[in-house]
């Protein structure tokens, strides 16, 4: 993408959604799609965050609360992230909201 769409302008990159994995859990230490994602040069929106204040799934029965609902982002500043308190009849995740500032375009 970079080689085919650099050279007409800016790219930002911003990849995003529910991942079912963690950074936290152990039962994921296995799993390298996050860890991959940062280690080819995307940043991670709750980077310094802690678990409490982004954990996207809740408690269970069955479950510990979660943070598997994840923003990577490259050619962007980060201004914000949170977890919207949404409801659990929309989901059994809680929405994950990024406010960026954007490059200016070449």
């Amino acid at each position: 993408m970079e080689s085919a769409h650099g050279k007409v302008g800016t790219i930002t990159w911003i990849v995003g959604g529910d991942f079912n994995s963690s950074l936290d859990d152990n039962r994921f230490a296995a799993e390298t799609t996050l860890r991959t994602l940062m280690s080819n040069g995307l940043a991670w929106a709750w980077q310094n965050v802690p678990l409490a204040q982004r954990t996207t799934v809740p408690p269970g029965r069955d479950f510990p609360a979660a943070c598997f609902d994840h923003i990577f982002y490259r050619g962007a500043t980060l201004r914000r992230a949170s977890v919207a308190n949404t409801s659990s009849q929309s989901s059994d995740h809680r929405a994950v909201v990024a406010t960026f500032e954007l490059r200016p375009a070449r």
